[in-house]
């Protein structure tokens, strides 16, 4: 038979605890509330029990589905853009701020130089308008071009990494794989010595040019991928400190890595694009080949992408292809109505129904 405790008054969770320990069964602490006044039989307190672990795995989201609700809802609040409208303000002071490029610059001019000779050695060579280019010295003028047009004011380490992220770049097939352990981890570690490898590269021939100090020292980070911020997950409050003093070096390296990305996509649409389209793929295939080279671009990025003359079909590829922005579902509502944010196909007579 079921053994009753009465709980009255204002007794506290031990208290019920010594009770339930005196009537030979142990009780939860966390089954009773401090303050209660209930007739608790013992067999409902495992189901107490229960509820409680089943209400916090509810509120915390299922562990067995991988990733629960609370950080998949505070990933979804967390990220942001250096296109986002709180940013935007800062990136239009930043640019400001940054003086115009330097009439003469012996020291850019003396590594694009070196770059170039050492990218003129590239086995590789591919056909372009009737000649032979090495491949890795014709793609790094290319992206030079793009990212002297989407930042008139480019520094000169914006500049080299444009011209030199790939200087050299066959010589590190030297790096074998199979002088590393056969697991993840020693995967990590051959990437890494290639990463270093590349960037050592670079970073002899900017000394040898006469470059020295913070230069090197980004260069060094962006190309080793470390200590950097990444301009589609970045807020606010990571440039702007609690008295109001703004980060902007920390931007200016995010609109950096953001030129390199929009450069790279650019000269994909432009050289390689028309290309895709002529192929025998599926849709399925062209789809996915265009959102792996479009799926960083910022906006200034996609409208230039979206300015260029395609056809109505390679304009539906683009379309989806393209990254959806943030809190699309928003712009739309506030555009539309709320019947074209929501899973209805859009009746005008939904339009001003509130579907929340």
């Amino acid at each position: 038979s079921a053994i009753s405790i009465s709980v009255s008054g204002h007794c506290s969770t031990a208290q019920a605890g010594i009770m339930a320990n005196m009537a030979g069964r142990c009780v939860h602490q966390t089954s009773l509330p401090s303050r209660c006044n209930a007739h608790v039989p013992l067999h409902g307190l495992a189901v107490l029990r229960r509820h409680s672990a089943a209400k916090q795995q509810h509120l915390m989201g299922n562990p067995s589905s991988g990733q629960s609700q609370s950080k998949s809802r505070m990933g979804t609040v967390s990220r942001a853009t250096i296109d986002d409208p709180e940013l935007a303000e800062l990136v239009l002071k930043m640019e400001a701020m940054r003086p115009p490029p330097p009439a003469e610059r012996e020291k850019l001019i003396s590594v694009i130089t070196m770059i170039d000779k050492a990218n003129g050695q590239d086995p590789s060579r591919v056909d372009w308008e009737g000649q032979s280019y090495p491949y890795h010295l014709l793609y790094a003028m290319w992206c030079t071009e793009w990212v002297e047009k989407l930042d008139p004011k480019a520094s000169d380490e914006l500049l080299i990494l444009a011209r030199g992220r790939t200087v050299e770049s066959w010589t590190i097939k030297e790096i074998k794989r199979d002088d590393y352990p056969p697991n993840s981890g020693g995967e990590r570690m051959w990437l890494g010595d290639q990463r270093r490898k590349q960037a050592e590269m670079l970073i002899s021939k900017m000394r040898e040019a006469g470059y020295e100090g913070n230069s090197i020292k980004l260069v060094e980070d962006i190309m080793l991928d470390t200590n950097l911020p990444d301009p589609r997950d970045i807020r606010r409050h990571d440039l702007v400190g609690p008295l109001g003093q703004t980060n902007f070096t920390m931007l200016e390296e995010a609109c950096m890595i953001q030129v390199l990305r929009d450069a790279d996509a650019m000269v994909f649409i432009e050289k390689s694009c028309p290309q895709v389209f002529a192929s025998p793929l599926s849709v399925e295939e062209k789809t996915k080949m265009l959102q792996r080279e479009l799926s960083c671009i910022s906006f200034k990025c996609a409208a230039l992408v979206l300015a260029m003359p395609w056809s109505s079909v390679q304009r539906k590829l683009i379309y989806l292809a393209l990254p959806t922005p943030r809190r699309f579902g928003r712009i739309l509502k506030g555009m539309e109505g709320v019947a074209s944010a929501s899973n209805h196909p859009g009746d005008s007579r939904y339009v001003n129904f509130d579907y929340e």
